[in-house]
């Protein structure tokens, strides 16, 4: 239920918020009874933007913009987002229906940019980055310009440096049974190299 930060050398942690606090639950009650699934989160500047599930008295889902700072929240919505990422001082998100939609920082003008069924998305260089089991694609915020940037089953799709660093799935096949492995790779953002 707490959020951290700590520096990527792993000095100086501290805490940012407490989710139990930010939500006014009961002090009374224990901490272990409560339940937090968070979905995602995402850096913008000196804010982080969580989105998760937690029920107490009742279940409930939130969006919330937190001052990495001060920790001061602010809730902006309540839809169920899968993942999410930050463009042009917009939020894009993928939603439990697996297409990709826009929003506005305070939680208004939620739209549906693509009607895809997206596993992750990024934002990078003015244009989102979304992929599926069916490959990797780049296409405008406003879901223009769509085309496919390679044909693999990707999970998690990050850019960096002009280049996609994605989570490769490998099905490997035994006699009696399945299981997956899981391969970071990286290709120059036309899909080539």
């Amino acid at each position: 239920g707490h959020i951290y930060r700590i520096n990527f050398d792993g000095s100086e942690e501290k805490m940012v918020t407490s989710i139990y606090d930010v939500l006014g639950y009961n002090p009374d009650m224990e901490k272990e009874d409560v339940y937090l699934d968070v979905h995602c989160i995402a850096v913008y500047g000196d804010k982080l933007l969580v989105n998760f599930e937690g029920e107490n008295e009742s279940y409930d889902v939130h969006t919330m913009l937190i001052s990495i700072d001060d920790g001061e929240a602010v809730e902006i919505g309540n839809l169920t987002i899968c993942d999410i990422c930050f463009a042009e001082n917009q939020i894009i998100f993928i939603s439990d229906d697996g297409f990709v939609y826009s929003m506005n920082f305070d939680g208004s003008g939620v739209k549906c940019v693509s009607e895809v069924n997206a596993d992750s998305v990024y934002a990078y260089n003015g244009k989102i980055y979304y992929c599926n089991n069916t490959g990797t694609y780049e296409m405008n915020p406003d879901g223009t310009m769509k085309h496919n940037i390679m044909d693999e089953d990707v999970k998690k799709v990050i850019l960096y440096n002009n280049r996609i660093f994605y989570i490769q799935t490998i099905i490997v096949k035994e006699q009696f049974s399945s299981y997956e492995e899981y391969s970071v790779c990286s290709v120059a953002l036309d899909g080539k190299d």
